[in-house]
């Protein structure tokens, strides 16, 4: 894998969360408005939907924290301000998505919705936002101005790092 290829990466794990998001607003849908056995159901497919995301987001996440994030810092200092907001956003939404599963859970114990429903739409929210600000202001600025040798030391960084 050459360093360009890891950006091409994290840009199809952007794709694959974007579908998963698709589900998850599908399931958020059924739930409103629809019979309990329904609302069972769609509660169903948001539980099998934070596993997905627990173990696909938090590996991406990692990639990006622990070695894209850092890469771009060290080659484009003047993207710390930038690169320091996206982090928070991670955190936002790993604190969100906490307290979506204890929604989740709350709904197992009593059938009752409570805030499920809109922590999950500002979850959709959340992560779509997050994804296209990277894609559309880290990623061309790393594309652009990343030259074969930054790429080389991205690759090395990964291959280095526990997420290869």
């Amino acid at each position: 894998m050459h360093g360009k290829e890891i950006l091409d990466t994290l840009l199809r794990e952007h794709q694959g969360l974007r579908q998963h998001l698709e589900e998850w607003e599908a399931a958020l849908r059924q739930a409103t408005g629809s019979s309990y056995g329904q609302c069972q159901q769609a509660v169903s497919v948001l539980r099998d939907l934070c596993q997905v995301f627990e173990h696909e987001l938090r590996h991406h996440i990692r990639e990006e924290e622990t070695v894209f994030y850092p890469a771009v810092e060290y080659r484009l200092p003047r993207l710390r301000a930038l690169l320091g907001e996206l982090r928070h956003e991670h955190d936002v939404f790993r604190q969100a998505f906490e307290e979506f599963r204890r929604e989740l859970l709350h709904f197992n114990a009593t059938g009752e919705l409570r805030r499920l429903l809109p922590l999950g739409r500002e979850l959709v929210g959340l992560l779509r936002q997050h994804v296209d600000r990277e894609e559309r202001e880290l990623h061309p600025i790393v594309l652009h101005e990343f030259g074969e040798e930054d790429w080389r030391e991205l690759r090395r960084l990964y291959v280095d790092s526990e997420v290869a």
